[in-house]
């Protein structure tokens, strides 16, 4: 209940700081669009005002008034501010005439105002103005907002979006400009509290410190009163200013203020030196560096308005103006800085940027000085003193000063660097060494001790872990150990991707704005690591280094992180030239071990048809990769019969290869020692079976040729039936056989006979030759196949294989054959 009631008084508040918010931005769009004189007048309700600066364009003729002189009569009427805003209202043109009377001396003088639009420059701050209040006190109240849904439970999230809207309330609580700019009328309630909201700024500064990033050990035992005490003060400080000044900003406002900032200022500091973590000590800092800058100007212009009053007033509005516009873009730091700290994500990183944005302003600033102050003294006294009467000189310089700003630049901020971070400097030559000399690295593992070292050497880091992905695997691998429970389409991976930048871990685990699994946790926590470094190159993330905490105990700066940022893209492009020459190194490997199973295989292929009594053999055998699956052999037995085999194995590479080596090494020891044709195919097919892995196969054809008697007794193990093309015009496909080799151990096979004799033509083929497609995926197909026999049967063996050959490459549309292409063409004929 108490939680609901917070967020929704966080609302409410918001809603009225946002009304407040439109009535001030009104005002400032009447002021920039209505004729009015710009001469500043101190109204009151007092019948006369003194002119505190005077615009001469603001009168066509003299006589002119002058500062401190009084303005007595406007149109005639006393000069009261309820009576000039009777005159200048937001629907006064520019062009108006309007007389005045005013004393100047003891002198009273009669002139005449003409209204105008308001000059360039006061518009353009009101713009800016403008530009910056409405984001900063939208970003300001949103944080507050979601700070009380997010963690409504949490006592230092309540105080640090009460702050929020103490600032939103500051922001958007108007410069000054009167009521009677205003577009509408807003209830007193409104403005009177987010006034008071806004007077409420330095004790909420001082609470949200006694309660953030963790609560006080005394605001803990003492609470109740701690929480009376501070919301006292700005009440009775509130109700002082109301009563008894009846001003927005009494003498008592800058004591009080400074006694409660300063305050809070030195719990911060306390806070951030006895931080229970690294975590906090980084919340802490990041206060710091977002809130000091603002508070010190906020602070800086209360004294100025309070105490030394009279000096303010002489400043000219303009350059007020300008100290408004300072103190909005300090303002800018605090939601940003805030925001971060709440989320408790990505601190170090956003407290790097603001260090470098700081350098950068601070270079700047001392160049453009530099080259503004030396064209100042050529102009005014060297040109002078030389009688010089041409300001062609003075540009040159400049021009040669613009020249050699960005050297310039880059040379100071380099300086700067080594005055005030000297360890950065050197680990950055240090790493840069390094990495140059590790282009040329090709052993990933000697390159990722010596980068441990190196930052061992430079940050004091404990140890370094490269997880890194693995071709065709989406698990993460550490190198060199292990696998890691971090995969491709894990969120934490992803945004190591995407992102790019550092992630600490305590930060991580924290702040629950990325999905960690329970394993993820665990072993980021076992492995005690700090930092998660992204390895992106332009092909994609190659994975991450996890590195591990300081020697030192210390946490890593924002300075070290920039630079282990820089890094990480080199090591990136280092690792993935690793991966690229070790899949060289094994491709190379590879190719080596095929080279040589492909002259093994050479040797084991017939390299010319041997005599073969009664019959002639011709084959034709095409690879599609650098070792084959397909197989023939050709074998004459000592009786005159001939054997020969076709066979196509399973898969491509090295494995089919050998396995074919040892199917031509069975065949030929079986048939020499004259085992019968089927038993000798079983025997074959049991080592097949008992020897190969259970996705490895082999379609089989063997067959005898008996010259004496004309036949070919044969057994078919499941290979592309063979076609026995008579000489009378039938064809005979030999099917007889069995099931294809390493299947089933048991298999038993049968022998079909077939007669051969004169003009008749034997193909033995592969499906390489059948199964190669066209451009529309339609295959060559048996039927193209047998039309090329029939039309080549009077050709010789040779002649008909090159036909087909050449048949199948015109129908597939070139030469480069998805599968190994083998086919045999046996003709009987007269023993030669």
């Amino acid at each position: 209940m108490r939680q609901s009631l917070f967020v929704a008084l966080c609302v409410i508040v918001s809603v009225v700081v946002l009304l407040n918010l439109s009535w001030e931005v009104g005002k400032a769009w009447t002021f920039a669009n209505m004729g009015d004189m710009w001469s500043l007048i101190w109204l009151t309700e007092e019948p006369e005002a003194a002119f505190a600066e005077v615009d001469l364009q603001d009168f066509p003729a003299p006589p002119y008034p002058a500062a401190g002189d009084t303005l007595i009569e406007v149109a005639g009427l006393p000069a009261t501010v309820d009576n000039y805003f009777s005159i200048f209202t937001p629907r006064t043109e520019p062009g108006l005439e309007v007389p005045i009377r005013f004393r100047s001396g003891g002198e009273v003088f009669e002139t005449v105002i003409v209204t105008r639009s308001i000059p360039f420059e006061n518009g353009l701050q009101i713009l800016i103005l403008t530009a910056l209040r409405i984001p900063i006190a939208l970003a300001l109240l949103f944080i507050a907002i979601y700070g009380a849904v997010r963690r409504p439970g949490s006592i230092p999230v309540r105080y640090l979006s009460l702050f929020c809207l103490a600032i939103g309330a500051q922001v958007g609580g108007g410069i000054a400009l009167a009521p009677s700019y205003a577009m509408f009328q807003l209830p007193y309630f409104i403005t009177w509290s987010v006034a008071f909201l806004a007077s409420a700024q330095p004790a909420a500064w001082l609470a949200l410190n006694l309660h953030f990033p963790v609560e006080h050990s005394i605001v803990n035992r003492r609470r109740k009163l701690v929480g009376t005490v501070l919301l006292a003060i700005p009440v009775l400080h509130f109700t002082a200013d109301r009563l008894f000044f009846d001003s927005r900003i009494s003498p008592l406002s800058a004591p009080v203020s400074i006694v409660l900032i300063s305050l809070g200022f030195l719990v911060l500091v306390r806070n951030h030196h006895k931080a229970g973590s690294f975590l906090e000590e980084r919340q802490t800092r990041l206060m710091l560096l977002g809130v000091t800058p603002s508070m010190v100007i906020g602070l800086g212009l209360t004294l100025c308005v309070s105490i030394a009053t009279d000096w303010f007033v002489s400043i000219a509005f303009i350059t007020r103006m300008y100290m408004f516009i300072l103190l909005f873009f300090a303002y800018l730091l605090v939601p940003l800085c805030i925001g971060q700290a709440i989320r408790r994500y990505r601190l170090l990183e956003l407290e790097a940027r603001l260090r470098r944005g700081t350098r950068f302003f601070v270079v700047n600033l001392l160049l453009i000085g530099v080259m503004l102050g030396s064209i100042y003294v050529i102009a005014h006294f060297v040109l002078d003193s030389l009688g010089v009467q041409s300001r062609t000189p003075t540009l040159v310089v400049g021009l040669v000063m613009a020249l050699g700003f960005v050297p310039g630049q880059r040379k100071l901020r380099r300086a700067l660097e080594s005055r005030f971070y000297p360890e950065k400097a050197r680990l950055r030559e240090l790493l840069r060494d390094f990495l140059r000399t590790s282009l040329a690295t090709a052993d990933s593992g000697s390159f990722w001790e010596q980068l441990e070292q190196k930052l061992e050497d430079g940050l004091g880091t404990e140890r370094i872990l490269p997880v890194l992905r693995r071709p065709g695997c989406d698990q993460l691998m550490v190198e060199g150990i292990d696998q890691a429970p971090f995969r491709e389409g894990d969120e934490l991976v992803s945004r190591l991707r995407t992102g790019g930048h550092p992630m600490l871990v305590d930060e991580l685990l924290a702040s629950g704005k990325v999905e960690v699994t329970g394993d993820q946790r665990d072993w980021l926590t076992s492995s005690g690591s700090a930092i998660l470094l992204p390895l992106r190159t332009s092909s994609g993330l190659e994975g991450f280094l996890a590195l591990g905490r300081k020697t030192s105990e210390e946490d890593y700066s924002a300075e070290e992180l920039e630079l282990l940022q820089s890094l990480s893209s080199q090591v990136a492009l280092v690792t993935e030239n690793l991966e690229l020459l070790e899949e060289k190194i094994q491709k190379e490997r590879l190719d080596q071990q095929l080279e040589v199973a492909r002259s093994i295989q050479e040797r084991l292929l017939p390299d010319h048809s041997p005599r073969t009594p009664g019959l002639r053999v011709e084959a034709l055998i095409r690879f599609c990769l650098e070792v084959a699956g397909d197989y023939y052999d050709v074998l004459t037995l000592e009786d005159g019969r001939t054997v020969v085999a076709i066979g196509d194995v399973s898969g491509k590479g090295v494995g089919p290869a050998l396995l074919m080596a040892n199917l031509q090494a069975s065949l030929r020891t079986t048939q020499e020692i004259g085992v019968e044709l089927a038993e000798s195919v079983a025997r074959i097919n049991r080592l097949v079976y008992e020897n190969t892995p259970t996705d490895m196969f082999i379609t089989f054809f063997v067959m005898v040729f008996d010259p004496v008697n004309r036949t070919v007794r044969y057994v078919n193990a499941g290979h592309d039936w063979p076609m026995l093309f008579h000489a009378d015009g039938r064809m005979e496909q030999l099917s007889t056989g069995g099931m294809v080799l390493g299947v089933v151990g048991d298999e038993t096979y049968s022998a079909g006979e077939a007669a051969f004799g004169d003009g008749d033509t034997l193909i033995l083929y592969t499906d390489g030759v059948t199964e190669a497609m066209d451009q529309e995926e339609k295959e060559f197909g048996l039927g193209r196949l047998a039309e090329v026999v029939r039309e080549c049967s009077d050709r010789p063996p040779s002649e008909l294989l090159e036909e087909i050959e050449r048949r199948v490459i015109l129908f597939h549309g070139g030469d480069d054959l998805y599968d190994d292409f083998t086919i045999i063409a046996i003709r009987p004929e007269e023993d030669r």
